[in-house]
């Protein structure tokens, strides 16, 4: 038996990957009402939603409730225990949110101790709308740079565990369920099938989810030349991505399948070994159009590439012992 293969998926609250300020809600932790109300127009009126906390554990309060809070304004003194900083690690040992400190404060062990709990700015209270806002956008493309790095380091850690898996097995079904979940995994979506080609026929090997009852014929096998698309990734080489499969032109094939499997986006990535496509990987989004990153698609091709290569072996291994 191969070693099982578990992905830790920890989700925390943070931004989406827009910049626009109708997308973002900012909490402002403030004492001085006064003050807070100040910031709250200011950032309204860039068009930011914004909520207001008037000490430490109405902060905390708020990041447990809110559905969301993409950043927080935090005073360094708010008049009482918790201040600002040990409100701002109270917040971070549970939520991955960027904190910018807003002071009056200018003093050097001031500043050093908060950029020892949060590197996303120290921001001197007065210093005028522009700077505010600039130092919030600034904040915001940190974080996304940050989290991109992340993500990209944590695919890379999946395909090197699911590369050791492949690895660990010759069964040709198991191959194909690894690749075929974790491929769909990678690229983000929730549906996926791998088909394996021969003599111009595509075979129905792998599906994720699995199929709850036996399916019809067109999805267990069907001609290559009835399905340009995945003719069109096998013969470049390289993924296809139809973001809208409502405005795309398929044939009565692919719209058969696209339907049978309410995919709104579809992802076809070839499975490429010795030069030559073995098969092919398909990966779509059930619930709503999705956008994938080029970078992912890169990603996806590369653990197909793998898995292509363990399914080849496999079946050169299979025809051996025949």
């Amino acid at each position: 038996m191969p070693p099982s293969l578990t992905v830790e998926e920890k989700l925390v609250p943070g931004p989406n990957s827009s910049l626009n300020p109708q997308t973002k809600v900012i909490l402002i932790v403030e004492d001085e009402a006064i003050i807070a109300l100040a910031e709250k127009r200011i950032l309204e009126k860039a068009g930011y939603t914004v909520h207001t906390a008037c000490n430490g554990e109405r902060a905390v309060e708020l990041t447990e409730s809110l559905e969301r809070i993409d950043l927080i304004l935090m005073d360094i003194d708010l008049g009482h225990e918790p201040d600002g900083t040990e409100t701002a690690e109270r917040i971070l040992t549970r939520y991955e949110i960027p904190i910018m400190f807003l002071s009056s404060h200018t003093e050097a062990d001031i500043v050093e101790r908060t950029e020892g709990i949060t590197s996303y700015g120290y921001i001197v209270k007065h210093s005028g709308d522009t700077v505010l806002l600039a130092s919030i956008r600034m904040a915001f493309r940190l974080y996304e740079a940050r989290r991109s790095i992340k993500e990209h380091m944590g695919m890379q850690d999946l395909i090197l565990r699911v590369s050791k898996c492949l690895a660990a097995t010759s069964d040709l079904q198991t191959i194909l369920q690894i690749a075929s979940d974790n491929l769909a995994k990678l690229s983000g979506l929730n549906s996926g099938a791998i088909y394996t080609l021969d003599n111009a026929v595509l075979t129905l090997r792998a599906t994720t989810p699995p199929f709850t009852e036996p399916p019809p014929e067109k999805f267990l096998r069907a001609r290559i030349q009835d399905h340009p698309h995945i003719n069109n990734a096998l013969q470049r080489r390289e993924a296809v991505y139809i973001p809208d499969t409502g405005s795309e032109a398929f044939t009565e094939e692919e719209q058969a399948i696209a339907e049978g499997r309410q995919l709104k986006s579809i992802l076809y990535v070839p499975l490429l070994s010795q030069g030559r496509s073995i098969g092919v990987f398909i990966t779509g989004a059930t619930s709503r159009k999705t956008s994938i990153k080029k970078t992912t698609i890169l990603l996806c091709e590369t653990l197909a590439n793998i898995a292509a290569l363990a399914t080849a072996n496999a079946l050169n291994q299979s025809n051996s012992t025949e």
